[in-house]
C-alpha cells in the first residue's frame, strides 16, 4: 500500500498524530496539540464523552472514531483507509500521552506495518510528571505500567523487579493502592 504522502486540504500531512492531552488541567495542553486538533479531519479517542469535553473547552468540533482495547481490525482498517484517502487523524487518550498504558499500540503498529506516517505531538505524561516531583533518582528509571490486581500476582510482579537498580514507576488504581503499597513494602522493604 502507498504511504500517506501529500498534504491534505487542511494543511496537515496525512498521518496519525499521537496527541498528548492535559492531565487534569486544561492549561497543560500544548499549542501544537491545539493546532493539530483544530486542523485534523478526525479525532480517534477511547471515550468520546471525555474527548468531547476537551474539544468543547477548546471550541473545536470534529468527528470521532472510537478506538479502545476492544477495537478490532475493522476499526484499524477504517483508520488506515482514511489515511490512504489523504485524511489526517489525531489519536488522543482520556488524559496524558496515548499508548502509555492506554489503547493505541495495536493501531500504531498496524499503521506502521502498512508504511503509514505516525507522528508524535508530545505533552503531558503522568509518569514523567510524577517522577519529576518525587524526589527519587530520575537519571535512570523504568516505567512498569499497571500493577496486577490479585495479591499473589502483585507479589510475583514486584519480586521480578527487586534486583533492578533504578527508579521504578507504576500505575495503580485508587481502590487498590493500599494493598499494592503493603505488598511493595513486604517485597522491597522501606
Amino acid at each position: 500500500m502507498q504511504e500517506f504522502l501529500n498534504e491534505n486540504q487542511t494543511g496537515l500531512l496525512p498521518a496519525l498524530y499521537v496527541v498528548a492531552t492535559p492531565i487534569g488541567n486544561l492549561g497543560d495542553i500544548t499549542l501544537r496539540a491545539i493546532n493539530i486538533l483544530k486542523q485534523c479531519d478526525f479525532v480517534v479517542c477511547e471515550d468520546s464523552r471525555i474527548t468531547a469535553k476537551l474539544l468543547s473547552n477548546l471550541e473545536i468540533k470534529k468527528p470521532f472514531i472510537i478506538y479502545n482495547d476492544h477495537s478490532d481490525n475493522k476499526v484499524r482498517e477504517k483508520i488506515l483507509n482514511l489515511g490512504l484517502q489523504g485524511k489526517s487523524l489525531a489519536l488522543v487518550s482520556d488524559a496524558g500521552t496515548p499508548l502509555i498504558s492506554d489503547p493505541g499500540y495495536k493501531l500504531v503498529a498496524f499503521l506502521l506495518e502498512h508504511n503509514c506516517r505516525v507522528l508524535s505531538v508530545p505533552g503531558a505524561c503522568s509518569a514523567i510528571a510524577a517522577l519529576s516531583v518525587s524526589g527519587i533518582a530520575s537519571d535512570r528509571f523504568m516505567f512498569v505500567g499497571f500493577i496486577p490486581s490479585t495479591l499473589q500476582a502483585k507479589e510475583n510482579f514486584f519480586k521480578d523487579l527487586v534486583n533492578f537498580e533504578t527508579s521504578l514507576i507504576f500505575f495503580e488504581t485508587s481502590n487498590r493502592l493500599i494493598a499494592s503499597l503493603e505488598v511493595m513494602l513486604k517485597v522491597f522493604g522501606n
